[in-house]
């Protein structure tokens, strides 16, 4: 199945340090979050161009690695990819949801994935970062 495919693609990805990849498999929800986290955590008075960081993380330049490389030094692909079960939930038009349930974790992990275009895109916000209200 595509969403399968594409969800493990996003993992390879981040296993083997192809970040552009990693970006371009992501919801576009997920890009603007992880854009407006980084713009969030700027220190005071710092500029940011929003332009240009979406720039850096289109064609991977140094913040985009920096990003994908931390994310992956807490984060360990290896989880979802070689010790979990994967299990398609459901599929329900333009949405679906991937069920990974690591082999010792009670509470299985929810991949959120969303048809946008011509494609299924991972929404890692969507699937873990906690609701902010705006």
């Amino acid at each position: 199945m595509e969403m399968v495919s594409i969800a493990e693609r996003w993992f390879k990805s981040l296993k083997v340090g192809d970040y552009k990849t990693s970006w371009d498999l992501l919801t576009s929800e997920s890009k603007e979050r992880i854009i407006k986290d980084i713009i969030d955590k700027a220190k005071a008075g710092e500029e940011i161009d929003i332009q240009a960081l979406r720039k850096d993380f289109e064609e991977c330049g140094s913040i985009c690695k920096v990003y994908w490389s931390t994310f992956v030094q807490i984060f360990n692909p290896d989880l979802a990819l070689e010790e979990s079960t994967w299990e398609v939930k459901g599929v329900k038009g333009k949405f679906g949801e991937i069920v990974l349930r690591y082999k010792n974790s009670k509470k299985p992990a929810i991949l959120k994935m969303f048809r946008e275009g011509d494609s299924w895109r991972l929404g890692l916000a969507e699937s873990f970062w906690t609701k902010k209200k705006r």
